[in-house]
């Protein structure tokens, strides 16, 4: 799963790069001595060779640093007047926002704090989270930017110690150090996440950051690799992606449905597109669907894993949806047989 991702990322990378497309990283890692496991180099070598690019590590890298040299003069520049958009508009904010809001103003004021770190990093992460391409945000822009992030790396009622559902100063204060922690943590990387990989190890408030990211089209990460037991249940990935692999998937159908649940949802990509088609009038054929696509390598043990689990779907669509027999055993020769038996099920869908 890790080396498919830096495989995703080093593709991506590379795709930028030639559309002269900002990639947040200034060069290719090549780990340490004691360990080469955050190593990226044989991912990019190996990225090259399938899209046909003929560059050097050397290369990639001087082209790397000059294109994010351009990206952190914006920042530099957006920091600068972070705080103050958000408090012109201070009152659109929750009573919990805005204590967060102190607190971080306090931290960034602060001679102990790392005052340029937190600004920039904080200025960071609400502008990667925006669904925006560009630094043209309008202050209600960057102050919604700065709940939604606050809403991500805190839980619901976190910091509230004396459980009277708010937080005052003092407690916004001591809950803002694990907040710069978190934030440290996810934004602190010059590394590139179009890709990112969540399992059982990903913290909580790393797996909310992600989740938000996933569910705007213009932010990382793109794709999300996750493992069966992190990726069934608790997440909501619908707001930006209607396409689901499988790899070596569950022998168990309802697990396997509970996962392709995560982008089939109210309010999801695929319901909003399948709106707008339906309402231009267009082909039945062109409108968009849920894809599931598996992947499986023919003569292997996932060919065998992927026949025993439609077996098993068949018998789920039975039970539930009344198809007594599925339609990949329709035979010429019973057909008639076949439409009679199906017209006499019962019938589940919705009217």
């Amino acid at each position: 799963m890790r080396i498919l991702v830096k495989l995703l990322n080093a593709r991506e990378m590379l795709r930028r790069l030639e559309q002269d497309e900002f990639w947040p990283q200034t060069k290719v890692h090549d780990g340490n001595n004691v360990d080469d496991s955050d190593s990226e180099v044989q991912a990019v070598i190996f990225a090259a060779k399938q899209l046909d690019l003929n560059l050097d590590l050397n290369e990639i890298n001087v082209r790397l640093e000059k294109q994010y040299e351009r990206r952190s003069s914006q920042i530099e520049k957006a920091k600068q007047n972070l705080i103050n958009n958000i408090e012109s508009v201070k009152n659109q904010l929750d009573p919990r926002s805005k204590s967060l809001l102190h607190a971080f103003k306090s931290a960034a004021e602060s001679e102990e704090a790392n005052t340029s770190s937190i600004l920039s990093l904080v200025t960071r992460a609400i502008y990667e989270l925006s669904d925006a391409n560009d630094f043209k945000l309008i202050p209600q822009e960057i102050a919604q930017g700065f709940v939604d992030l606050m809403g991500a790396v805190t839980a619901e009622n976190e910091g509230d110690e004396d459980g009277d559902g708010n937080l005052n100063t003092s407690e916004a204060k001591l809950l803002w150090f694990e907040i710069q922690s978190r934030i440290e943590e996810e934004f602190g990387h010059v590394k590139g996440g179009m890709a990112r990989l969540m399992f059982g190890g990903t913290s909580a408030s790393s797996r909310r950051m992600l989740q938000l990211g996933f569910n705007r089209k213009n932010s990382f990460p793109n794709v999300l690799v996750a493992q069966s037991v992190v990726g069934r249940e608790g997440l909501n990935l619908h707001q930006a992606c209607r396409i689901v692999y499988l790899l070596h998937p569950e022998w168990n159908p309802g697990v396997v449905e509970q996962q392709i649940g995560r982008v089939d949802r109210l309010g999801s990509r695929w319901e909003k597109e399948f709106n707008e088609m339906l309402a231009s009038q267009v082909e039945p054929s062109e409108l968009p669907f849920i894809e599931v696509k598996p992947i499986v390598f023919k003569g292997t043990y996932d060919e065998y894993n992927w026949q025993v689990l439609k077996m098993r779907w068949d018998d789920l669509r039975s039970q539930l949806h009344g198809v007594v027999i599925p339609e990949t055993e329709r035979d010429e020769a019973f057909s008639e047989l076949y439409d009679e038996l199906c017209a006499a099920a019962p019938d589940f869908s919705p009217q």
